[in-house]
């Protein structure tokens, strides 16, 4: 679904697209990718990382809804 608000592909990170995206959003995306609602907080908050077979599937949940995910510090990377 597009974010009427953004209907551009913002770039954004995680927490960033939780906020844009309201109430739900994390629910939402946790099925889509096929974790829980805890991993997902702890990788917007920075206290986890993921790997980049994993970072790929957000990034695609997130782009599915118009946005850009920065995906870098999900990985432990800067973004180039």
């Amino acid at each position: 679904m597009l974010n009427k608000e953004h209907p551009t592909h913002e770039s954004v990170t995680l927490a960033e697209f939780f906020e844009a995206s309201g109430r739900g959003s994390l629910t939402v995306a946790a099925k889509s990718v096929g974790t829980s609602k805890g991993y997902l907080s702890s990788l917007a908050s920075g206290e986890m990382t993921c790997s980049g077979v994993f970072a790929r599937r957000l990034k695609k949940h997130v782009e599915e809804a118009g946005f850009d995910l920065r995906a870098g510090p999900l990985c432990g990377l800067e973004d180039a």
